[in-house]
């Protein structure tokens, strides 16, 4: 827990030096935007497991939620890298793995687990995680094209 907690102030301590060196610069506002929403979802996706009770399930959904988690990262390594046509092919990874433990849901999460509806939260949010990382991935292309 330690952990989580260190790397969230690291974040936020980025963040805030993002924030200062977009207003410094003038640079475009709808690309830290993104980032900030990135930000907050990424935070909300941190809370699955305070939501969930049965750490069993867990178990059950390991290999998906892995998964997910790899394509997340290879897709802000590779922004990060200024790869944006290699983000979209994670990204594009990653909604495949959405799929996946989407119907991981359907098929049995939402029948054994006492609170189905938070890993229909964590559906929700991955997916919102795919598309601002998508309009990102645009926006960053229109500011390199300029």
């Amino acid at each position: 827990m330690q952990k989580i907690h260190l790397a969230r102030v690291n974040l936020f301590i980025s963040m805030k030096k993002i924030r200062a060196l977009f207003r410094r610069k003038k640079q475009n506002h709808s690309i830290l935007n993104k980032i900030e929403n990135l930000y907050e979802i990424i935070f909300s996706l941190n809370n699955l497991n305070l939501r969930v009770n049965d750490n069993a399930l867990f178990e059950i959904c390991s290999a998906e939620m892995q998964k997910i988690a790899r394509y997340i990262t290879y897709s802000l390594q590779a922004f990060q890298s200024a790869q944006i046509e290699q983000a979209f092919h994670f990204i594009k990874e990653l909604s495949l793995s959405i799929d996946e433990f989407t119907k991981l849901y359907l098929d049995m999460l939402q029948v054994i687990s006492r609170e189905p509806i938070v890993f229909l939260f964590f559906i929700q949010d991955v997916t919102a995680l795919r598309d601002e990382m998508k309009f990102l991935g645009m926006d960053l292309q229109n500011a390199i094209l300029c």
